[in-house]
C-alpha cells in the first residue's frame, strides 16, 4: 500500500518524461488494475487460477481502450488457455494482433552429484593434496570413545561367529583407505531401521518416512536405554555384503551374542518408533491451511503469500456486494432530493413571480382608481404562498444534506471494512498453530535389523577414527 501511489503516477505520468516502467509478477491480482491498463507492452505466461487470467484480460482490455485499438476477449481468453510449458504471449497495444514465442532451452554441463570414487580421483589429482595432513584432521562425526586395541581385539576368534544365525549382520563400506600402520578395525552396533507411515485425513497428511538409528557399545556393554537417547542417521550408510579383507573385529560384548535380547530390542525399537517419533504440521487458522509435511515455517508463510491475496480479493469483492446495494438505494433518494429541490425551486420562482404581478396589478388599479379588496387580499397571500414554497426548499436541502451525511457514513464503513479484511489476510497478522502427528502403529515395519559393523581406522598409539 505505501508503493502504490508513486507507482501508478510512474505508470501514468514517467512516460511523458522519456521513462520506462517494467512490472513483473507472479500473482497479476496484486497489481492496481488502474497499473495493468496502462501498460502497453505484456508478455503473459501460463496463469494458474481463473482469477489471474480475469485480472490480466481486464487490464489487457483498458490498455487497448486506451490506445483505442480492438481487443477481442474471448480468442484473447482461448489463447491464454492455451500456453504450455516455455510458452509465452506478447501483447503490444500498438500491434494488430499478439504473438506467441517460446522460450530457448537452457543447458547445462555441470557434472554432479559427485560419487565417492570421483571425488577421490579429484583429490588425488590435485598437486596440494597431502594424504598425511587429511589423515589428521579431525573426523567429520564424533567416534565413540577409543578402546585399547590389544585388549578389545581378539584374533583367535571371529567375532561373526558369535552372532547369532537368526539376526542379521551388515558391513558399512568404508569412505577412505586404511595405509600405512594404521589398522582397520569393525565395531558393533545395533542396527535398526524403520519404516513409517503418516496419516491424517484432517491435515492432508499421507507420507511414508525411512529413519535408521544407530546404538553403539559403550564401555565394553550395551546401554540400558538402547534407543530412548538416540536420533535418526541425517546420512545414509553405503553397505557391503563383505567386510575389507584383512580388517580386525572388534570383541563382540555378550549381550550382542544372545538371540533372546534382540527379539526385545525389535520390539521396544517398534514402540519407540510409535512414542518417540512425530511428524510436524503447521495450521493457518484464518486461511484453513496446513503445511507440508516437516515444511519450515517461514516456508509455509512464503506459501501463503498468494492464497493470502486471494482471499483479500474474494473478501474486497464480497463486502463490495454487500455495499453495493445500499450505495444503490442512497444514491437513489439523493437523486430524488436533487430533483425535488429542483421542483421546489421552480415552484418557488413561478411562486414569487405570480405574487409580484398580483401586487403590481391592484397597485396599478388603485393608482387609476379601482379599489379593489378582494384583490389587495389575494396578493397578500399569494406571498404568503412563495414564503411556503421557500420553506419547502429549505426542508429538501436540509433532507439532501442528510442523505449526503448518510453516504459518507456509509462509505467510511465500506472502506474500514475492506481495510480490516486486508490487515486479517496479511501474512504477518496470521496465526499458526502446531499440530503433531504420531506414525499410524499398524503400519510400522523394520526394514533392517541386526548387527552393524562401523569401520574404524585405529594408528598405531591406538586412536580410533571412524571411516563411514
Amino acid at each position: 500500500p505505501p508503493s502504490k501511489q508513486p507507482m501508478l503516477t510512474l505508470l501514468k505520468q514517467a512516460r511523458a518524461y522519456g521513462l520506462g516502467v517494467i512490472l513483473a509478477t507472479q500473482n497479476p491480482v496484486d497489481l492496481d488494475y488502474k497499473g495493468l491498463s496502462n501498460a502497453g507492452t505484456w508478455f503473459l505466461g501460463r496463469l494458474q487460477t481463473e482469477r489471474d487470467k480475469a485480472r490480466v484480460l481486464e487490464g489487457l482490455e483498458g490498455a487497448s481502450n486506451q490506445a483505442g485499438s480492438s481487443f477481442d476477449r474471448d480468442k484473447m481468453e482461448k489463447t491464454l488457455a492455451g500456453l504450455g510449458s516455455r510458452v509465452f504471449l506478447m501483447n503490444n497495444v500498438h500491434d494488430d494482433q499478439p504473438v506467441v514465442f517460446e522460450t530457448r532451452w537452457a543447458m547445462s554441463y555441470l557434472r554432479g552429484p559427485l560419487t565417492k570414487n570421483q571425488i577421490q580421483k579429484l583429490v588425488h589429482t590435485d598437486p596440494n593434496y597431502d594424504p598425511q595432513q587429511i589423515a589428521t584432521q579431525p573426523a567429520s562425526r564424533p567416534a565413540p570413545p577409543p578402546p585399547e586395541p590389544d585388549e578389545q581385539l581378539d584374533s583367535s576368534i571371529d567375532q561373526r561367529q558369535l552372532v547369532p544365525d537368526s539376526v542379521e549382520q551388515y558391513f558399512v563400506e568404508p569412505n577412505e583407505h586404511v595405509r600405512g600402520n594404521d589398522r582397520l578395525v569393525y565395531r558393533p552396533a545395533l542396527l535398526g531401521t524403520g519404516r513409517l507411515h503418516f496419516v491424517k485425513s484432517t491435515y492432508k497428511v499421507d507420507q511414508w518416512s525411512e529413519l535408521t538409528f544407530l546404538s553403539s557399545v559403550t564401555g565394553g556393554e550395551m546401554p540400558n536405554e538402547i534407543w530412548d537417547a538416540l536420533t535418526p542417521l541425517e546420512q545414509e550408510l553405503d553397505f557391503d555384503r563383505t567386510p575389507v579383507e584383512g580388517a580386525k573385529f572388534e570383541k563382540l560384548v555378550s549381550d550382542l551374542q544372545k538371540s533372546k535380547n534382540f527379539t526385545i530390542w525389535k520390539k521396544e525399537l517398534k514402540e519407540f518408533l510409535y512414542r518417540g517419533q512425530e511428524l510436524t504440521v503447521w495450521k493457518c487458522e484464518e486461511l484453513k491451511t496446513y503445511s507440508k509435511p516437516d515444511e519450515p515455517l517461514g516456508d509455509f508463510k512464503v506459501r501463503l503469500e498468494q492464497l493470502a491475496s486471494e482471499e483479500r480479493d474474494e473478501a474486497t469483492e464480497k463486502l463490495r456486494k454487500k455495499f453495493a446495494k445500499k450505495f444503490q438505494t442512497i444514491r437513489s433518494r439523493i437523486r430524488r432530493a436533487e430533483d425535488k429541490i429542483e421542483v421546489e425551486q421552480a415552484q418557488y420562482e413561478q411562486s414569487r413571480l405570480s405574487s409580484f404581478s398580483s401586487v403590481a396589478t391592484t397597485i396599478i388599479g388603485a393608482l387609476l382608481g379601482r379599489r379593489s379588496t378582494r384583490n389587495f387580499g389575494t396578493s397578500v397571500r399569494s406571498f404568503g404562498k412563495s414564503s411556503k414554497e421557500k420553506d419547502d426548499i429549505g426542508r429538501a436541502k436540509d433532507n439532501l444534506e442528510e442523505l449526503q451525511n448518510d453516504f459518507e457514513t456509509l462509505q467510511r464503513d465500506f472502506n474500514e471494512a475492506v481495510e480490516l479484511a486486508e490487515d486479517k489476510m496479511k501474512v504477518a497478522n496470521l496465526e499458526y498453530t502446531e499440530r503433531k502427528i504420531t506414525p499410524r502403529k499398524s503400519d510400522i515395519t523394520l526394514e533392517e535389523f541386526g548387527i552393524c559393523w562401523l569401520p574404524h581406522r585405529v594408528d598405531s598409539s591406538g586412536i580410533a577414527e571412524a571411516i563411514y
